[in-house]
């Protein structure tokens, strides 16, 4: 079994503008837990997740550190602090939004997927369909990486 068999077609996706309180809504309306954020020409800039959204809500956990002679010295990388309080006062989703995104193709392999899944500690895998486009007798022809005519553009 690959990707195409089980991936979602008919997508939600939101712009970097979209703002928090939006996708939230978006997110429930939807029963979803997950959103892409695209930019005008659809190419995926990243994905918005429940987690995501929980950071608004979170305490801040400060890295452990030692103080010593007026100067901090932290325990932890300093950078996971300033990327939690970007999401924390985010207001649109190119302010929360995780990125980059792990994707995979069309035809990927189910089991090739949940081991990635496992491997990038993920619970959402974008199916991004690779599209070659050509010029035939004065009309484009869409084919995706099988060989397959396709009449529709699935995107993320």
């Amino acid at each position: 079994m690959n990707a195409q068999e089980i991936m979602t077609k008919e997508v939600i996706k939101v712009n970097p503008l979209t703002t928090v309180k939006e996708i939230a809504k978006i997110l429930h309306d939807h029963m979803i837990s997950a959103v892409p954020v695209v930019d005008e020409e659809n190419h995926l800039l990243g994905i918005v997740t429940e987690t995501d959204l929980i950071f608004k809500v979170a305490r801040v956990h400060l890295p452990p550190h030692i103080q010593l002679l007026g100067g901090i010295i932290y325990l932890e990388n300093p950078h996971i602090i300033q990327e939690e309080l970007k999401k924390m006062m985010g207001f649109y989703a190119k302010d929360i939004m995780s990125s980059p995104v792990i994707t995979v193709s069309e035809e990927a392999l189910l089991e090739d997927i949940a081991s990635l899944m496992i491997e990038k500690k993920v619970s959402r895998i974008p199916v991004v369909i690779i599209l070659l486009m050509l010029w035939f007798e004065g009309y484009f022809v869409n084919w995706n990486l099988s060989g397959q005519k396709i009449s529709r553009f699935f995107t993320l």
